[in-house]
């Protein structure tokens, strides 16, 4: 959600003359939070409940949460909500704005970039298990789906941006 990002930059360019320091103090929080967010390929800013969200797609997203590391699905998720797998898949799709298949998938791969950042010395393999995919070659399927690199190159950049060396040239 790009939102606050929009709003900030819309009020800066046209009422900055008329801004107080606490509007430019929360204007640039809400920048900030969103770029955040963004930096971190963050799903679980839409993990956060809505007043008007449906119970059921509450109830599923903290599930998911909680258990997307114990290679949970679909079927399972909406059998522990005691409704048919459509029937999620649509009230999911509705309230989140994605499928809860592509919901999950892309939790765990944000899950797992944490993890090659944090626990650099993990193989692809016990990251692919950590994060509950059942094989790494499901997992760097996935994950280059989303993220358009395999994890290895992706820990390759970031090795590189840490060490301040320049990035390698294809």
């Amino acid at each position: 959600d790009i939102r606050p990002l929009v709003e900030f930059i819309d009020r800066y360019n046209s009422d900055y003359h008329r801004m107080t320091h606490v509007d430019v103090l929360r204007s640039s929080a809400a920048l900030l939070q969103t770029l955040a967010n963004i930096a971190a390929g963050n799903v679980e800013q839409s993990e956060q409940p809505k007043a008007h969200r449906n119970k059921l797609v509450e109830t599923a997203i903290r599930y998911i949460g909680a258990n997307y590391d114990k290679g949970i699905n679909v079927t399972e998720i909406s059998n522990m909500l005691y409704i048919s797998r459509t029937y999620f898949s649509s009230i999911f799709t509705k309230e989140v704005g994605i499928n809860p298949g592509n919901y999950l998938q892309k939790l765990r791969v944000n899950k797992a970039k944490l993890l090659m950042s944090d626990h650099p010395e993990l193989s692809i393999s016990d990251i692919a298990h950590a994060v509950g995919f059942d094989s790494p070659d499901r997992f760097r399927k996935v994950y280059a789906r989303y993220e358009l690199q395999s994890p290895s190159a992706y820990r390759k950049e970031l090795k590189s941006f840490l060490s301040n060396d320049p990035p390698p040239r294809d």
